[in-house]
């Protein structure tokens, strides 16, 4: 009987079934267990990064104040709660910076004065996952 040694050192080095679905496996156990951690991050970094741009928000109106000696108000807006469409509970979801000008109107005694609010830049939203609640009792002040 003839060997074919060629042959047979061919099939010795292919990978069998069982041991693709053992290293299958593995890597979906792995996987399972970082997509938490992998989750938590990215909710991390959206919250850090919201955080940055109302911070930014909150400076730019400082300074604008203080350069125009104006009045300015950082207003935040509710809409509806997109994840429960027909639900009542609306959450702060974006903001805008506003300044504040007062209109005199005659002179002397007669003069009148009326409050102008001047929208400043345009509307920015919150980040998906990211709100804020109307409930002071979440508040940690």
């Amino acid at each position: 009987m003839t060997h074919f040694p060629y042959f047979e050192r061919q099939a010795r080095r292919a990978f069998s079934l069982i041991e693709m679905l053992v290293v299958i496996a593995l890597v979906v156990m792995i996987m399972a267990s970082a997509t938490p951690a992998l989750m938590r991050t990215m909710q991390a970094t959206r919250l850090v990064s919201t955080g940055d741009s109302l911070m930014g928000a909150l400076a730019e109106a400082k300074q604008l104040s203080y350069a125009q000696n104006v009045p300015v108000e950082l207003r935040f807006f509710k809409y509806p709660d997109q994840d429960f469409p027909g639900s009542a509970i609306q959450l702060y979801r974006s903001y805008q910076v506003f300044k504040i000008v007062t209109l005199t109107q005659g002179t002397g005694v007669a003069a009148q004065a009326s409050e102008s609010v001047v929208p400043v830049g345009t509307l920015s939203k919150l980040s998906d996952g990211v709100v804020i609640a109307a409930d002071q009792g979440l508040s940690p002040l």
